[in-house]
């Protein structure tokens, strides 16, 4: 693997559940692993800011580090992702995109479940056998992730 963007910090920020994106958006907690050389023109992803248009946004396969509560870190990639890197301070997942990529997504909170012991408020990665908890953050579903180490990418 080539590495195009090292990260030169170790920035963290929540990975939201985003259902009003149409593709997964890569920002501060996340690095480059490999451009596809196209690019397109978004506006109406940052909060702060809900009407600036960037041009240019580079379309990326990018990596972000997630620290499980068992202690192992596992590293998520986001293939044809939006780079908007430091443009926000989390990252927005589009969960069509990743169910379309073969993982299982229960985005409804356990209280709100018409069955909660069968709930898991999740993302569950079945090439992996892995599930991320997600947290709620007012009405938002997300995990906190951090930008990968250059070690970390290459093993």
């Amino acid at each position: 693997m080539v590495l195009t963007h090292v990260p030169t910090t170790n920035k963290s920020g929540p990975m939201e559940l985003d259902s009003h994106a149409d593709t997964c958006c890569a920002g501060s907690n996340c690095v480059i692993v490999e451009y596809t050389n196209k690019t397109c023109n978004v506006d109406g992803f940052n909060r702060e800011t809900p009407n600036d248009e960037l041009m240019g946004i580079p379309i990326v396969k990018a990596a972000t580090a997630y620290d499980a509560p068992t202690g192992e870190t596992f590293i998520i990639i986001l293939s044809q992702a939006l780079f908007l890197g430091d443009h926000i301070s989390y990252s927005l997942l589009c969960p069509n995109q990743l169910r379309h990529n073969g993982l299982t997504v229960d985005d409804v909170p356990r209280h709100l479940s018409p069955n909660p012991e069968l709930a898991t408020h999740s993302i569950f990665i079945p090439d992996e056998n892995v599930s991320i908890p997600l947290e709620l953050r007012g009405v938002v579903s997300l995990f906190i992730t951090r930008q990968p180490s250059p070690e970390e990418l290459e093993n």
